[in-house]
């Protein structure tokens, strides 16, 4: 029976009906193509999507994080604590006037408002 289908797909190949069929060693080489350009894909939408978080969880002027990105790990820390009773510090800081500071640098009007 594997033989008949060889033969079928030989003649077929041959006739010219399967024009997109290639050898083991030709789709071989493809299929390596195809992975190094998904792969290179999935690198990129990796890195965007790490940009993006980035983006969404960090101040552009400073870098420090936000107050979203802040409070999810707060909570990641207290379950933890919690889970191994372990003893949590927290230091709180309030910068006042931080506003009078981001104006005296050079940075975008959009940032300022």
């Amino acid at each position: 029976m594997k033989r008949n289908i060889a033969l079928k797909i030989e003649k077929a190949t041959t006739c010219g009906y399967m024009t997109g069929v290639k050898s083991a060693s030709a789709t071989s080489s493809v299929n390596l193509i195809e992975w190094s350009a998904w792969r290179k894909t999935l690198l990129n939408v990796k890195n965007l999507e790490h940009r993006l978080q980035e983006m969404a969880s960090h101040d552009e002027l400073t870098g420090i994080m936000n107050r979203c990105e802040g409070n999810f790990i707060l909570e990641k820390l207290i379950d933890l604590s919690k889970r191994l009773k372990l003893q949590l510090g927290i230091s709180l800081f309030d910068l006042d006037h931080l506003k009078n500071i981001n104006d005296q640098q050079d940075i975008s009007p959009a940032i300022k408002s």
